[in-house]
């Protein structure tokens, strides 16, 4: 089983800061649903999403239909005090899945697992605290929940993507964006700095959220002199290591 995240790692409660989300059209990769969520919460126009794990998709569906049928608190207690250990919540939300979601989900479920077992598992992410989540997603406020709540009740899922970055950037669907939100994806990558504006090029004119960083590593002064800006914000986990940032590295796709 391909593992998902539950939650992001990243503190996207600074992109709408940071990023112009309104009326904006996006191309955000999944991860666990967050970036898009944040996304929709700034007041995107739409939100395409894309990644290579089809079980990305089969979580971020649930954490969709979770937020638009479940109260604040029962949200809170499936996705984060139970960590989807909780079948009586699963039920409340099952008949709102497609079918190839439900499919997978009541699998399993047959097969006697855990649902938490489709989630990656890191010492990192299982240190984050309420309070840490609160801090980084802007939906996880209650007023903000309920506010994303409507707006999901008026919308479809979205579009999914099943291709590769690489891919995507020499497809169609490269094209019509306003911004980009690509994580992390980067790491995820066998390129350089030069490499990777090399692929962003092939993009329209957009603005892109090209990489976040956790730590001032030396990498990011190759994408500086490269022409990529370079935005601290809070960090996740303050350590001695970050000084109390992260980083977000943009790149904007001129003509």
């Amino acid at each position: 089983m391909n593992k998902v995240y539950g939650f992001t790692n990243e503190f996207v409660a600074a992109y709408p800061e940071i990023y112009d989300f309104d009326n904006a059209n996006v191309l955000s990769i999944i991860g666990s649903g967050d970036q898009y969520f944040t996304a929709m919460l700034a007041g995107a126009k739409s939100v395409t999403v894309f990644d290579l794990n089809v079980n990305a998709w089969h979580h971020f569906v649930l954490k969709f239909m979770a937020i638009r049928y479940l109260s604040y608190e029962e949200f809170w207690q499936f996705f984060i005090t139970d960590g989807l250990d909780n079948l009586k919540l699963y039920l409340k939300i099952r008949d709102y899945l497609p079918s190839n979601v439900k499919d997978f989900f009541d699998l399993v479920k047959i097969t006697k697992l855990k649902f938490s077992n489709i989630k990656v598992k890191s010492c990192f992410m299982d240190s984050f605290k309420q309070k840490d989540y609160l801090r980084m997603l802007p939906y996880l406020n209650e007023e903000n929940y309920y506010k994303l709540q409507e707006l999901l009740k008026k919308r479809k899922l979205p579009n999914f993507i099943i291709k590769d970055f690489s891919d995507i950037s020499l497809g169609s669907e490269r094209k019509d964006y306003d911004l980009l939100l690509l994580s992390n994806i980067y790491h995820w990558m066998d390129l350089s700095p030069i490499d990777f504006k090399f692929l962003l090029d092939k993009f329209e004119p957009c603005v892109i959220q090209a990489l976040y960083a956790w730590t001032r590593y030396q990498e990011i002064k190759e994408f500086e002199r490269l022409g990529f800006e370079v935005n601290n914000v809070p960090a996740v986990k303050p350590t001695l290591y970050n000084e109390g940032f992260n980083y977000v590295l943009t790149y904007k796709r001129t003509k």
